[in-house]
Formats: structure tokens, sequence, C-alpha cells
């Protein structure tokens, strides 16, 4: 799953937690909706996908870098 799909998965759970939003714990002395979990779900996958692309670029620049540099030196 990418971001896109992840986003569009964001908004059916907004549209369906407008219609139907039942409460499934409190925590806190405030009421947690089925939305808020779905939410924090998709919120959190979102923020997974940023790290393992950043990391993963990373990891491919410097590899492009390193070679550039010994290519040059010798």
């Amino acid at each position: 799953l990418g971001p896109t799909e992840i986003r569009i998965i964001c908004m059916a759970v907004t549209t369906t937690g407008a219609l139907w939003n039942p409460f499934i714990v409190r925590a806190f002395h405030v009421d947690f909706r089925l939305t808020d979990a779905l939410v924090l779900s998709v919120g959190i996958g979102l923020v997974t996908v940023f790290i393992v692309s950043s990391i993963r670029t990373a990891i491919r620049l410097d590899r492009l870098d390193r070679a550039k540099w010994t290519e040059s030196g010798s």
C-alpha cells in the first residue's frame, strides 16, 4: 500500500464515520470512536511508509555518491 491508497482509505473511513460511528473505548474521560482508531492506524501507516521510503532513498543515494567518489578518486 502506498500513500495514495492509504489516503483513499482515510477518506472512506471519514465518510463512513460521518454516517456510522460507534464508541469503542473511553479513556482519560474521552470517548474514542471507531473512526478515531481507524484514522490513527492510517496515520501510523503513512508515517511508516514515509520513514521506510526515506531510509531506502538515503541508502540508494549514499551508494551512488560513494561510487562517484571512488570512480573520480582513482
